[in-house]
Formats: structure tokens, sequence, C-alpha cells
């Protein structure tokens, strides 16, 4: 089927057809271009903001406002949203429909401290810290049991170096970051807790109520801390209410400990009288080149393995004990029954008991964080251990926008059996 239209015959209604086709085409072209819309953007204090981003929420049309905060951009048909959005503002999103002209207000966006790291003296952007530092949370910290904080660095961060001191309870890790810097003087690093210098010993902190550990490694802790931190800083940040969020936490854990490296394997009396025996009979003959039956005699002899040793635990004479051939006497028998393993004597299998309770929240413009820990660790070997009631209260508050003030207390009683 075709259409076929023929031409005007009449000069009047030609110009009409012409007229009605201009008017038509002129239509579509303005509903397929879209609409204007205009606006002005400021922040919370009226003032104008300039080069803010202004686009059509899925389109390539957009702008950016002027330096007095105005912008007009085109929109095209069907198009429903608009966005305006910038670097350090809350994005918003505008409803076209009707309107033609809008007047924005952006609100700035509130830090997030997990994108921060604490340092010296504040805190400061993951991205624009140049230094080297590790940083491990109480996430990480309460996965392990430990009784020391210290305890918590082991195998934990990249370029830090532990070693464990002794094995008894509550001890603290030998932590060394930047080496060993001097043979005199000493290579371990400086503890800071919430922001003030720590000297006092490290057992006294209940790992508990730790929120964040940071080291920061290289040389540009000497610009926060001075020659104090030559080798190295240890940031210990302990736990903070949060606003609008009470909670009560409560914590318990109970375990064993023992020894980690097996003890050499040992020898018994019966065992060990010869082996002296031989010992002393090869000093004679071959350090003072007496004859090596003579160097057997003299070893058997009252002045000989018994001398050395200073008891004879057998029911033999002290004469007859090792035989000339280096053998136990047959009829040797202990005096005190088998009683000279003094490891199993002295040893045991320990146990472990943390329990802590914490109680913290907050509103808009106060915060507190309360805490009570008991720790129960024994080692080991009979008579070490280590108990300790930790206590703290940490409260914040900022009544004006230019008034704050805190106070963190903490304290500590604790009894170390060695």
């Amino acid at each position: 089927m075709a259409l076929i239209i023929k031409p005007f015959k009449n000069q009047t209604m030609r110009k009409i057809f012409l007229t009605l086709s201009a008017l038509l085409f002129l239509l579509v072209q303005a509903f397929s271009q879209g609409r204007t819309v205009a606006g002005a953007v400021s922040d919370d204090k009226g003032n104008p903001l300039a080069n803010i981003s202004v686009t059509v929420k899925g389109s390539k049309a957009g702008t950016t406002t002027g330096a007095d905060g105005t912008f007009r951009l085109t929109v095209p048909s069907g198009a429903k949203t608009v966005v305006i959005s910038s670097v350090g503002f809350q994005t918003q999103e505008l409803a076209i429909g009707n309107e033609t002209n809008f007047a924005v207000t952006l609100n700035g966006t509130n830090k997030s401290m997990e994108e921060v790291i604490v340092v010296g003296y504040g805190t400061v952007k993951k991205g624009d810290f140049t230094g080297s530092s590790s940083q491990i949370s109480s996430k990480d910290i309460e996965k392990r049991p430990i009784t020391n904080v210290t305890n918590a660095l082991v195998g934990s961060a990249p370029g830090i170096q532990t070693t464990s001191a002794n094995g008894a309870p509550g001890s603290s890790a030998n932590v060394r970051i930047r080496g060993f810097n001097s043979i005199s003087a000493g290579s371990a690093p400086l503890f800071v807790v919430d922001g003030v210098a720590y000297d006092g010993g490290l057992a006294n902190i209940n790992p508990d109520d730790v929120e964040s550990m940071t080291t920061l490694k290289d040389a540009s802790t000497t610009a926060l801390f001075g020659s104090r931190g030559a080798n190295g800083v240890i940031l210990i940040t302990t736990k903070k209410g949060k606003k609008n969020n009470n909670q009560v936490t409560f914590r318990m854990s109970q375990g064993f400990s023992e020894r980690a490296i097996p003890d050499y394997d040992k020898v018994n009396p019966f065992q060990y009288y010869p082996m002296m025996w031989e010992a002393y009979r090869n000093s004679l003959a071959y350090s003072s080149n007496i004859p090596l039956a003579t160097a057997s005699q003299t070893a058997s002899s009252a002045a000989g393995v018994k001398a050395r040793l200073g008891y004879n635990p057998f029911n033999v004479p002290d004469n007859d004990i090792v035989r000339t051939d280096g053998t136990l006497n047959p009829n040797a028998q202990l005096l005190y029954g088998d009683d000279l393993n003094w490891e199993n004597a002295a040893t045991r299998n320990a146990t472990r008991k943390d329990y802590s309770v914490s109680y913290s929240g907050g509103n808009d413009k106060s915060d507190f964080f309360t805490s009570l820990g008991y720790t129960d660790e024994s080692g080991y070997l009979i008579d070490s251990r280590f108990r300790r009631f930790t206590g703290r209260i940490g409260v914040n508050s900022q009544p004006l926008s230019w008034f704050k003030i805190g106070a963190n207390i903490s304290g500590t009683s604790s009894k170390n059996d060695r």
C-alpha cells in the first residue's frame, strides 16, 4: 500500500500545509531535546558553592556550578532525576517533575574512624599517611588468648621482631621494630597509651580494653616523638563508648597450657653412673698418660666416680658401684626408690581463666566506657602463677562546639609468683 501526496493546486492551502509542517517539526525537535532546568547550590551556612557537579541520572548530560553557585542544564526527554555531588559533601538527588528552578543546600560528610590512623597527637587519613605502619584491631586481639598485650604483636604484623623472654605467666614479649640499635642503651620501642607515653608494666593493661595497636616503624616517628621514638613507637588506643549504642559485653575464656618445646631425652641413675665412670677413665688415660687398666681401677675405686659425683644412691659399696669393665654392679638398687625424676615433681598441666565485662554507650554529646576484668593464669612450673584485677572508666563529653572534656582512669591489682 502506498500513500501518494499530490501537489496542492490552491496556493492558500499549500501555505497552510507548509506552516503546519514547520510547527510540527519544531514541536518534535523541542520534545526530543527536553527542557532546561536551573538552580543555585550553597552550603549549610548559605555560602554559594562553585564547581559542584550537576548531572542527569542515567545520562551523560551534566555541568558544574559557577562562581556564584548557579547552574543551568538541558535535561533530555524522559529524565527524572538530577544528581548534585562533590567531594566532602553529601550527594543529593532531585526529582525533576514539573520544577524548573531548584535551591539546593549541601551538607558536609562525617569522617569515618575506619579510614584513619592514630598518630602521635591526633589522626590522619590512611591515604595521607606517608610513613610505614601496621595496625592490629580489637577483632584480631580477641582471636588469641593472651594475657599481655605485647603477645598480640607476635606473628601479627610484618617488620616486627618478637621473642618471648620466658614462659612465666603474664610475661612480656621482647619487641624490636628497628633492630638492635645500641649495645649499652635499650632497643625497646616507645609505648604510647591514648596519647600519653607509658612507662608502666605492660601486664597491667587488659587486652580486652584495647581497641587498636598501631606500630610506627620508619624514621618519621622521630618527628612526632623525638629521640624517644628512635626505636619505633607502638600506639595503644583503648575502647570508647559509641553514641546512641548502649551495650553490655561479657567475655569468658578458659584453657590450659603446657611446655611447647619438649625437653631433651635424659638418662636414669643406672645409665648415668657408667657414663660418668667412662668419662673419668678416659680423662685419666688420655690426658694424664695413665695406662688404661690403671685408669679403670682408679675410676672404680671409692675415690673415683663416687668422689666426683659426691654421693652414692645405691645399696652397694662406694668402691663397687661400677666395675672395672665399665658395667654397673648388677646388685645395685636405689636406696630412695625411683624419685630422681625431679621434672615430674616440679611441672603440671597449667590452667588459664579470663573473665571481663564492659558497659558502654553515649548520646549526641557524650560517650562512656567502663570495664572490669579478672585473669588467673598458672604456669606449667609449680608455684608460677599470675593473677590480675583490672578496672577502667573512660568518659568524654562535648557540651559546646568549642569545648570538649574527657577522663580515662584505670586501676590494676596483680600478683605474680615466679
